[in-house]
């Protein structure tokens, strides 16, 4: 996306005018595109007007401006996440790693605590009611780790295959530089793969159990979180940096990464952490290395300590703040904007997260762990 950004004001102006022209579509659902194309025709005709005589430094005009470079950067990451890798992959899978990175990932000390009695997180809500659950099924316990004073709010569904043992002994494995851009842990039972939503990441079935699937997922809110670009509105694996280096190598780490490039930096995330740790590199297990190497050097070079073990939380993304575990009505998009869960200390890291950021579509389906 960093070609995006140096993008100016006017066509910006031009590329809403284009969208604008399309005139009106469905309300909802279909591609990436039909959410521009929806709405009155009367309002678009309007916003065209009144982008066309606003002053260029006025306060109405730049905010306008601002929601259209976000709303552009979303449609150029959801193109991204449509577009198959033509890449062959290196392996079929990468199931070779995962015990070398849970056997050099040892657990953080953590402690357990209920949470408020008849709340619930707001993301944990609205999660298991997408999912076709009843949020009153969901455990929802506070667990603080030995390396940070805040804790992190797991929502686990009664019937999920992995205890809350099972998950925050896990977690606690993935280095705190990576924990640091998740909002909530959840399970659910059914289903399988898992998800990163907004922060958020989800786990079906027996996918909380493969620490490999964990390091994917928490390199998802790297990528879509800002972790690496600093903004969270610029996912890291649409950048020119990224882009360049993926095309100096033949190929890509295993069929999943040829899914998109956003699944393909999760993959090779994973295989940048077993190089890191595991004693050999990746070099040790695997003799064609060099045909990944920019791509998981690039992320080794660019995360540099959130993916390694040791150190200390910078929080970035704040839990969700509680709502009644009773209430049948989803959340809305105000809801969103209401301020979140207080942490006990202040984090240099904290920034407003990217929540329509998701991998639901791609990630839940075929990652088979």
């Amino acid at each position: 996306m960093a070609y995006l950004q140096r993008y100016n004001q006017p066509l910006l102006a031009l590329m809403l005018l284009h969208c604008l022209a399309w005139g009106p579509g469905p309300t909802s659902g279909g591609s990436p595109g039909t959410h521009c194309r929806s709405g009155s025709l009367k309002v678009k005709l309007t916003l065209c007007i009144l982008l066309s005589f606003l002053p260029k430094n006025s306060p109405l005009f730049v905010t306008m401006m601002t929601q259209i470079k976000s709303i552009a950067i979303l449609a150029f990451a959801a193109a991204a996440m449509a577009q198959k890798l033509d890449k062959p992959a290196l392996t079929p899978d990468l199931d070779y790693l995962n015990q070398g990175n849970i056997d050099n990932h040892g657990p953080t000390q953590s402690t357990t605590a209920g949470y408020e009695a008849g709340q619930i997180p707001a993301d944990c809500k609205d999660r298991a009611q997408a999912e076709g659950h009843d949020p009153a099924d969901m455990e929802v316990t506070y667990v603080t780790y030995t390396d940070c004073a805040d804790p992190w709010v797991f929502c686990r569904h009664k019937d999920s295959v992995p205890s809350l043992v099972d998950l925050q002994d896990m977690f606690g494995r993935v280095p705190v530089g990576m924990r640091d851009y998740v909002k909530h842990v959840m399970s659910f039972p059914g289903g399988q793969g898992a998800y990163n939503y907004g922060g958020d990441i989800v786990f079906f079935d027996t996918a909380g159990l493969t620490f490999d699937v964990w390091l994917h997922e928490s390199a998802h809110s790297l990528d879509l979180q800002g972790a690496i670009t600093g903004d969270s509105a610029t996912t890291y694996s649409s950048t020119d940096n990224w882009v360049n280096n993926y095309n100096q190598d033949p190929n890509v780490a295993d069929n999943y990464a040829q899914s998109n490039m956003v699944e393909n930096f999760a993959q090779e995330t994973v295989v940048a952490i077993y190089d890191k740790a595991v004693p050999g590199g990746f070099g040790g297990v695997q003799p064609s290395y060099n045909n990944l190497f920019h791509q998981y050097a690039t992320v080794q070079g660019d995360a540099g300590a959130k993916i390694i073990t040791g150190g200390t939380c910078n929080r970035a993304l704040q839990p969700s703040g509680p709502v009644s575990i009773s209430s049948t009505a989803r959340r809305t998009t105000s809801a969103y904007e209401r301020p979140e869960h207080t942490f006990s200390q202040k984090y240099s890291n904290l920034r407003a997260p990217n929540l329509k950021a998701n991998t639901k579509d791609t990630c839940k389906i075929g990652h088979k762990h």
